[in-house]
């Protein structure tokens, strides 16, 4: 009798142990976004704002960005359906800016396939989030397909300069 008690233990830690194992590789091999955001970048084709005039010619005022990264991390491929910036709500009105005004840093546009291991980037003009900022706290958000709500990234800025 012993010994059917030993088995049955047995078999009942084996089985927990391959139930937590399993679930384990579920939660493990789910795709894993990290989001980079550079406020006040600067890029040699970026929008010429102004042109000033000085003594050593003409100069050009070039528009700052915010550039973001998206990099998975996980072991499954994800895919980005949408981006949007948009502001947290203090009472004013709600206001955001949608793909259209994002520039892609590579010909991939929306619905976005981002494999393990690979990066895609993007950028979002300064204005655009100091325009935001009159109404709340800009924030970028990244709909993805295996997740209900958004992905939620807050640049880190200050008021215009």
């Amino acid at each position: 009798m012993e010994n059917i008690d030993f088995v049955k233990w047995w078999g009942a830690v084996l089985a927990t142990l391959a139930f937590g194992w399993n679930i384990y590789n579920t939660v493990t091999n789910a795709p894993r976004l990290k989001v980079k955001l550079r406020p006040e970048t600067s890029y040699p084709d970026a929008r010429v704002i102004a042109t000033e005039k000085g003594e050593h010619g003409e100069s050009r005022v070039l528009a700052t960005y915010c550039h973001i990264e998206i990099t998975n991390t996980g072991r499954l491929p994800a895919t980005v359906t949408n981006i949007e910036a948009t502001h947290v709500d203090n009472g004013n009105g709600t206001l955001s800016f949608g793909f259209p005004r994002f520039q892609s840093h590579s010909p991939e546009t929306l619905p976005l396939f981002i494999g393990p291991g690979q990066l895609w980037s993007c950028r979002l003009e300064m204005d655009d989030l100091y325009r935001l900022m009159e109404y709340g706290k800009p924030e970028i958000h990244i709909t993805v397909s295996y997740k209900d709500k958004p992905f939620v990234a807050a640049p880190n800025i200050e008021t215009k300069r």
